[in-house]
């Protein structure tokens, strides 16, 4: 289940809730001043993922490419 983020209108408070998807958009009542007049707000997150070798180039993509290796004719050993 994923956790969503409710703003209060009343005071401004932000109330954390692990819900079902189903009821993401139900009103919840603030944690701060038990008010019901909350909405659910838009999250930022960040994913981690592995990182790339130090001096990695990204593949350019501006031209023809190889069948083989996908890079740029002449650029793999085959």
């Amino acid at each position: 289940m994923p956790v969503y983020e409710y703003e209060c209108a009343q005071c401004g408070g932000v109330t954390e809730a692990l819900r079902k998807m189903a009821d993401a958009d139900t009103q919840l009542p603030c944690q701060n001043c038990a008010s019901t007049h909350t909405t659910r707000r838009y999250s930022v997150f960040t994913a981690g993922g592995p990182r790339e070798p130090t001096g990695y180039t990204p593949p350019r993509t501006d031209g023809p490419l190889c069948g083989h290796c996908g890079g740029l004719p002449g650029s793999c050993q085959a």
